[in-house]
């Protein structure tokens, strides 16, 4: 058994995904342990606009609810399939089925989370796994942005494992 047991990379859905997640792959496999994609869905993106079309239960167009129109037919509410979250969801999850897909027949591990802190849930789920080792992209930073504090910073002084930072293009 070799010096990792659980393997965690956090990719974004970015060109570099899949190979962030083939680099942890190899590292899983050198060391006889699994891997786990793990993204998370930023909600603070969200919360700035988020879809303003989306129906609420009940409410057809011009915002009338059908329940409620006098005579005739009434119809039940419906509620609303998925929420924007839920989409957002769904749709890091196909993401991560579709890296894993093309890292052939290995057995991979899928993690989607939302959360308004992504250092923060990263930390979190690296902890709730027993993950021993996160392998994460670093992107070139430029400007005022080499002053600011990245989300690596939020990151691997809160962690309970080793942290592999691939430079990204």
């Amino acid at each position: 058994m070799g010096l990792y047991r659980h393997v965690m990379a956090a990719v974004d859905q970015t060109d570099d995904a899949a190979a962030l997640a083939a680099r942890g792959l190899a590292i899983a496999q050198r060391h006889g342990a699994r891997l786990t994609l793990m993204h998370v869905v930023d909600q603070r993106a969200l919360t700035s606009g988020g879809e303003v079309d989306v129906p609420l239960f009940g409410l057809g167009a011009g915002g009338k609810n059908a329940a409620a129109t006098g005579g005739g037919s009434q119809t039940e509410p419906q509620p609303v399939p998925f929420s924007t979250d839920d989409r957002l969801i769904v749709q890091a999850e196909q993401f991560l089925q579709e890296i894993a897909g093309h890292l052939g027949e290995a057995e991979v591990g899928i993690s989607v989370a939302a959360s308004g802190s992504i250092p923060r849930q990263i930390v979190r789920t690296a902890h709730e796994l027993s993950v021993d080792l996160l392998v994460c992209g670093a992107h070139h930073r430029h400007g005022l942005a080499l002053f600011m504090p990245s989300a690596i910073d939020g990151i691997i002084h809160h962690l309970p494992c080793d942290v592999l930072l691939l430079r990204l293009s």
